[in-house]
């Protein structure tokens, strides 16, 4: 009991040393050395104190620990060569990559997930807001009719596209879907980052407990989980990459026809907002008024009669013509507008025909995306319990399977 309270209080001594306002993950490199010393200096006293005080069970316990200490200083050389040195030194390929074939099986597997997410899901979700757009533009459309006789009013007009917010419903849920599909896929590229950049430096401190007796299953299982993650979790995401291969052809959602969103305005309707009919008469209606419409011809009138036939032409424009005018052309203008209500064009079956495709395909990336996610997490899982049962750490590993 003297000698684990030892032990901990020297590892707590060591880190303590360490200023955690200024840490940096390269100086997780030195714990490790201090603490074989640390090992290495109880040990040697404890094998002499065995001499002395002639302890068999102190002098076997202590032979023990000094073969499993030298068996940790193997383990450490086999995995820090097979997995760690280079990428430690910067070159970003191992030994065990250069082996199986793929040097760069870190940087690969980032590429892949970002091809996944910038090629795939990003495009599609930009092709959905769009589609999404236009369906609703179309399905706002509306028409409307105010007119009066005497003391009675009523209104008309509808609203012919309103069915084709029912796309809208489609667009939405795979629009869900391929928010999920973004968020799974960068999850799983922040997670490869940080793995590749952590383990190399984090390694010596699980290396750390597995030297020190009374923490050695912890460290064992500390050691199977980066292991885990730093091989096992990229190998699993170029696993499902491999896996895509097979799928042909591969679901690529999108959607290159958007000029046939667009709806045709009924003919009425087109003269009332062309460029050349409807908009000019509607705005110098509205923007002359009496004054502007009847200024200019009475001015020439005025001119031709001296002046004296200036003001009852500007009166008889003003008070009469232009409200006949401007009466005209609005019955015109809802009548046009009323009539276009029932002259509609209907292109569903074309939206229809665009959309289905894109949903499929958005459908089948979804399904595939949570597919890539088990794969991969499931494969890390099994492999970090299977390297911990192998170095002899825990083996149920209760957190680490709750979160999976």
């Amino acid at each position: 009991m003297t000698l684990k309270l030892f032990l901990v209080l020297s590892v707590l001594a060591i880190f303590s040393t360490l200023s955690f306002a200024t840490i940096n993950l390269d100086d997780f490199f030195f714990s490790l050395p201090l603490i074989i010393i640390i090992v290495v200096i109880s040990f040697a006293l404890l094998y002499m104190l065995s001499q002395m005080i002639n302890s068999p069970a102190l002098n076997a316990w202590v032979k023990t620990e000094i073969r499993e200490l030298i068996i940790g200083a193997i383990l450490f050389g086999i995995v820090y060569v097979l997995f760690f040195s280079p990428s430690v030194l910067g070159t970003g390929k191992d030994i065990f990559g250069i082996i199986i074939g793929k040097p760069n099986y870190g940087s690969d597997a980032s590429a892949f997930l970002s091809t996944m997410i910038n090629t795939y899901a990003k495009q599609a979700y930009i092709d959905d807001l769009k589609a999404s757009y236009l369906i609703g533009l179309q399905s706002a459309y509306s028409t409307s009719l105010a007119a009066s006789l005497f003391i009675i009013g009523f209104n008309t007009g509808g609203t012919p596209y309103s069915g084709y917010s029912a796309f809208s419903t489609f667009l939405s849920q795979a629009t869900y879907g391929l928010t999920n599909v973004i968020f799974i896929y960068s999850a799983l590229a922040v997670l490869l980052d940080f793995f590749l950049f952590s383990i190399p430096k984090l390694i010596f401190v699980a290396f750390a407990f597995r030297f020190i007796p009374f923490t050695r299953q912890m460290g064992n299982t500390l050691i199977a989980i980066m292991l885990a993650a730093y091989v096992v979790f990229p190998f699993s995401i170029l696993l499902v990459q491999e896996l895509h291969t097979l799928i042909s052809p591969f679901p690529t959602p999108t959607i290159t026809r958007f000029n046939e969103f667009e709806f045709g305005l009924p003919a009425g309707m087109s003269f009332v907002c062309s460029k050349t009919t409807g908009i000019p008469i509607r705005f110098m209606l509205a923007f002359f008024g009496e004054i502007g419409f009847s200024l200019g011809p009475c001015i020439i009138v005025g001119i031709a009669t001296l002046g004296y036939g200036f003001w009852p032409c500007f009166l008889n424009l003003a008070d009469w013509v232009f409200p006949l005018v401007t009466s005209i052309a609005s019955l015109y203008f809802n009548a046009q507008v009323a009539l276009s209500t029932f002259s509609v064009s209907d292109n569903s079956d074309v939206i229809f025909a665009i959309l289905k495709p894109f949903l499929m395909a958005v459908n089948n990336l979804v399904v595939i995306t949570y597919l890539d996610l088990i794969i991969i997490s499931t494969l890390t899982y099994i492999s970090a319990k299977s390297f911990s049962a192998a170095l002899g750490g825990e083996y149920f590993l209760p957190a680490v399977s709750r979160l999976v």
